[in-house]
């Protein structure tokens, strides 16, 4: 008996196990397809494309920037945020996420708006006032224990 006429073990002559892998895959990812183009289109394109988006900006954002709780002791230097379309009044414990390099003045800045900062104001972490040019970033991790909860307040002095 030849080795080059014996017939192939289950009847698959001249097929390779990587033909048949590629066949397997093949036929897979044409169902994948198949579910994906004939589904329902409000659910397909929030479970393929939204939902995803959201968690991977959810997860970078939180990768890439610290978040700061921000209170303000008194409603007299509240920001006026009444030109917003949706928050138009401050709430206190809003959580800011900043990043590494921002300085104290440049988060006055981002919660009064640029031009609009008031001068007697000052930022403040257990009982430790920041300059306007330390780093709110270290500062938080030196004077604060890691704890961020930042306190606006009008300096009297």
């Amino acid at each position: 008996m030849s080795v080059a006429g014996a017939a192939a073990p289950l009847g698959v002559k001249g097929r390779s196990i990587w033909a048949g892998m590629g066949a397997f895959l093949k036929q897979r990812t044409g169902r994948l397809w198949d579910s994906f183009y004939y589904s329902q289109s409000s659910t397909k394109y929030v479970m393929c494309f939204l939902f995803p988006a959201g968690i991977f900006y959810t997860r970078f954002r939180a990768d890439t920037k610290l978040g700061y709780h921000v209170f303000i002791n008194e409603e007299s230097i509240y920001p006026d945020y009444s030109h917003k379309y949706f928050d138009t009044k401050w709430t206190n414990g809003r959580k800011l996420y900043l990043s590494d390099e921002t300085t104290v003045a440049q988060l006055k800045a981002q919660i009064y708006g640029p031009n609009e900062v008031p001068a007697d104001v000052k930022v403040a972490c257990r009982g430790r006032v920041f300059e306007d040019t330390d780093n709110v970033a270290m500062a938080v991790r030196a004077f604060c224990k890691r704890d961020p909860r930042l306190l606006l307040f009008k300096d009297e002095l």
